[in-house]
């Protein structure tokens, strides 16, 4: 489940705990506590491309774990492309439906 607030976009899990994907308002350099075990993260671009084999999407926010992981969200989707930090994609959007 991925629900927005006026403060953030958040990621649960049924019996689980919630993850703190973005933070608002958007602003590159500050960095949050993100509940991932992925530490920190922050949101590094604004308005990056990213093409998934669904489609293009332009001005994908794309935020920055302290690990490397790099998460590409768009505003109206969520989350569209993770990469490691090796730059492997490991999870990306085919479709929607």
């Amino acid at each position: 489940m991925q629900e927005e607030t006026s403060d953030e976009l958040i990621t649960g899990y049924p019996f689980s705990e919630y993850y703190t994907d973005l933070k608002f308002p958007l602003k590159a350099g500050v960095p949050w506590f993100n509940g991932t075990g992925e530490g920190t993260a922050k949101i590094t671009n604004l308005s990056k491309t990213v093409k998934t084999p669904y489609k293009t999407f332009t001005n994908a926010v794309e935020t920055t774990s302290e690990t490397g992981y790099k998460v590409y969200y768009v505003k109206g989707v969520g989350s569209v492309m993770t990469i490691d930090q090796a730059g492997k994609v490991v999870r990306e959007l085919k479709s929607m439906k």
